[in-house]
């Protein structure tokens, strides 16, 4: 069975609010009337720090408009972040920074890779 990435969204954020109970967590809602292009799945502060972050599911990967806001996003001081479920099944962080993704697996979600 393919896992959807609202699936994989759903997960994250179970996992962030077992792991981290007091952070804020956004998800847009998906419905074209009311959600902008290009604004990412997730909007979280935790313990202080900013994230924006979209989900994809190979062999998905992120439009020009979702990375030029990642990228803004990560310019104005916050962390931008695509997490990908890879064919494998083994789950990727990727951070924006600048005009390239890099693999990247801050500590804090250590546990949600090794799922």
């Amino acid at each position: 069975m393919k896992v959807k990435e609202k699936v994989l969204k759903r997960r994250f954020i179970e996992f962030l609010k077992r792991k981290f109970k007091d952070s804020f967590i956004y998800s847009p809602p998906n419905v074209p009337a009311v959600r902008m292009a290009g604004i990412p799945d997730l909007l979280c502060l935790i313990k202080g720090k900013f994230y924006a972050i979209e989900f994809k599911v190979y062999p998905n990967r992120p439009t020009r408009l979702q990375l030029k806001t990642l990228r803004d996003i990560h310019r104005a001081g916050g962390e931008a972040l695509v997490i990908t479920l890879k064919k494998d099944g083994e789950i990727r962080i990727e951070r924006v920074y600048g005009d390239s993704l890099f693999e990247y697996y801050p500590a804090i979600f250590e546990d949600f890779c090794e799922r």
